[in-house]
């Protein structure tokens, strides 16, 4: 069943087990994302810039490394 609204998602991703030795990774998964999303959603509307998915998606990437 997929959750209806972000919370929902949110609480359902907290709740998940995932395999210890990845637990912490994946906990900051939604945060890079919702936080990418977040950035990229001003760079166009205050800047007039463009976001190209497959960039987000390569900066998300980028902050779940950092």
């Amino acid at each position: 069943m997929v959750p209806g609204s972000i919370e929902a998602l949110l609480h359902w991703w907290a709740g998940y087990k995932f395999k210890k030795g990845i637990q912490p990774l994946w906990k900051v998964v939604p945060v890079a994302v919702l936080w990418s999303i977040w950035k990229a959603r001003n760079e166009c509307l205050f800047h007039q810039k463009s976001v190209d998915g497959f960039d987000l998606a390569e900066l998300v990437k980028v902050r779940i490394a950092l």
